[in-house]
């Protein structure tokens, strides 16, 4: 071995035990010890602040959802009860005043329905994607439960009776109260706007409690599931026009 090949060799011993000399010096370890500390200090912020972004972003996101879901319960609620009252109208035969200003306020709720709810129903689609990405749910899956079949047969009826009521012709006029008993409901069996209102009714609750048990959920991931597949079995039962609860 050549004199260049043994100083190669020492040379890295040399540092080693000169490194292992100052490690064991006391102001050394005072050093490393802060120094490992810094790092393990910042990783620590670093990761509360990240749990506190996710946390305020949750809570964000289930504010504005249970905001939506309250938006959506109001209107279809108004929707249902600002029909009842126009059939009540046409079945009393009631002066043109009153039937002139509950026919304007369904217009107004029909508008309403058909418009502004689209924006709570984005929320909610964030909300759920965000927090139960395992449900995979559709983003169109809370348009498609809501009771819009229902609705349509009772806005159907109610129109054909609102037109009847207009008619210039008396027997026509007269005709209107008989139609409101008379509804389609997608059956070949008529259904009466007061049988409508009722399913209706139970649909809304049904639709609206499933909603708020998601965003208030705060189980396991099975125990959500099992609580969204009961909903959408009352959903089933309570939504369909034709079916008996």
């Amino acid at each position: 071995m050549s004199d260049s090949d043994d100083a190669s060799t020492q040379e890295p011993k040399a540092k080693f035990a000169l490194l292992v000399e100052y490690l064991k010096h006391p102001l050394a370890i005072v050093v490393l010890t802060f120094l490992l500390s810094g790092i393990a200090t910042t990783v620590f912020t670093k990761w509360l602040d990240y749990l506190s972004t996710t946390r305020e972003l949750s809570a964000t996101l289930r504010a504005n959802a249970t905001g939506s879901i309250k938006d959506i319960t109001d209107i279809l609620y108004e929707r249902r009860t600002r029909g009842v009252l126009l059939a009540s109208s046409i079945q009393r035969m009631a002066n043109m005043q009153e039937f002139t200003e509950r026919k304007e306020a369904y217009d107004n709720i029909f508008v309403k329905y058909n418009s502004n709810m689209q924006s709570d129903i984005f929320r909610l689609n964030e909300f759920s994607s965000s927090q139960y990405p395992f449900l995979g749910i559709r983003n169109d899956a809370v348009s498609l439960l809501l009771p819009s079949q229902l609705f349509s047969f009772i806005n159907k009826c109610l129109i054909q009776a609102a037109d009847s009521y207009l008619s210039s012709d008396q027997e026509t006029r007269q005709q209107a109260p008989l139609l409101l008993t008379k509804c389609d409901n997608g059956s070949k069996i008529p259904a009466t706007i007061e049988g409508l209102n009722a399913k209706v009714q139970d649909c809304i609750h049904e639709f609206t409690a499933t909603l708020y048990g998601m965003i208030s959920f705060s189980g396991t991931k099975s125990e959500l599931r099992n609580l969204l597949e009961a909903g959408k079995r009352g959903l089933v039962v309570n939504c369909n026009p034709n079916m008996k609860t």
